[in-house]
C-alpha cells in the first residue's frame, strides 16, 4: 500500500470515528435517566411488563454469569430454591475487591 492510499483510508477512519463520537457524545447529553432512580416507578413498571419485556429488563441488568443456582448442599436439601440463587448484577461490578 503506498502512502496516498494509506492516508485516504486513515482519513477515512478518522471521519467515522468522529461521527461516532459525536453521535454518542449527542446520545449521552439526552439521556436522562432520572427515572432510574425511582424505586416506586421501577417496581411499577415491573408489574406492568409482560414476561418477554421482564426478561428482557433481567438481560440489561445481569452481567454475563446471569442467574445461577447453587448445587444442594447434600441430596434431598430442603432449601428453597429461591434461597439458592445467584445474581451476577452488573451494578455490583467495581463495588467489590478481589481478595
Amino acid at each position: 500500500m503506498d502512502e496516498e492510499r494509506f492516508e485516504e483510508l486513515s482519513e477515512g477512519q478518522r471521519a467515522v470515528i468522529e461521527s461516532i463520537t459525536a453521535t454518542l457524545e449527542a446520545l449521552d447529553a439526552e439521556a436522562d435517566l432520572s427515572p432510574l432512580t425511582q424505586v416506586d416507578t421501577l417496581r411499577e413498571a415491573w408489574e406492568a411488563a409482560d414476561m418477554a419485556d421482564k426478561r428482557m429488563l433481567l438481560k440489561c441488568a445481569l452481567g454475563k454469569q446471569g442467574i445461577a443456582v447453587k448445587p444442594a448442599a447434600r441430596q434431598g436439601d430442603h432449601t428453597p430454591i429461591l434461597e439458592r440463587l445467584e445474581f451476577d448484577w452488573l451494578s455490583k461490578k467495581g463495588t467489590t475487591t478481589e481478595k
